[in-house]
């Protein structure tokens, strides 16, 4: 793998996941940290610094996620090879994320829509149950004047703050 482009741990630490570029395609590669042994590859999007990293973890590396292609997001099951287990198809969307607990997962789409002029842009955030996963959102909410926005879960991953960076009064 000689053109790494990003590295990140899942969160007990047992892998270890990287973006690569080869011949104008980027793969995201799992290993057995410990070990370095491949457990799989993903032929995956581009490699954007703000997104990374690609493959979203949950609980003690009990799920992951990750998106493919525009609106779609997969679970994997990290125990069986990162078989995908489901897959929620939406509206397109920028960015994702996903609560860290197992118990009351849910997955934050978000997705800014620029217009000239930051005073045009909005945001639109769609919140999903992985309990109960659709195509429509359990809660979706517009944020004015967004040019940036950040999700921020607790601990328990019960609660997501969302913050709306703008150069605009609220």
């Amino acid at each position: 793998m000689p053109n790494v482009l990003a590295l990140n741990f899942s969160p007990t630490g047992k892998y270890l996941v990287a973006i690569d570029k080869r011949e104008n395609k980027h793969y995201l590669t799992i290993f057995e940290a410990k070990t370095l042994e491949k457990v799989t590859e993903f032929e995956t999007l581009r490699y954007k610094k703000e997104t990374w990293p690609q493959l979203k973890f949950v609980g003690d590396d009990e799920l992951a996620f990750r998106t493919l292609r525009p609106g779609v997001i997969e679970a994997l099951d990290p125990a069986n090879k990162f078989k995908v287990v489901k897959t929620l198809e939406t509206k397109p969307f920028d960015f994702f994320n996903v609560s860290k607990k197992r118990e009351g997962l849910i997955i934050v789409c978000v997705n800014l829509e620029h217009s000239a002029g930051y005073e045009k842009n909005e945001g639109r955030i769609d919140i999903f149950e992985y309990d109960n996963l659709g195509p429509k959102p359990a809660v979706s909410k517009i944020i004015d004047k967004a040019h940036e926005v950040n999700l921020f879960f607790s601990p328990t991953g019960l609660i997501c703050l969302v913050v709306k960076n703008s150069s605009f009064p609220f």
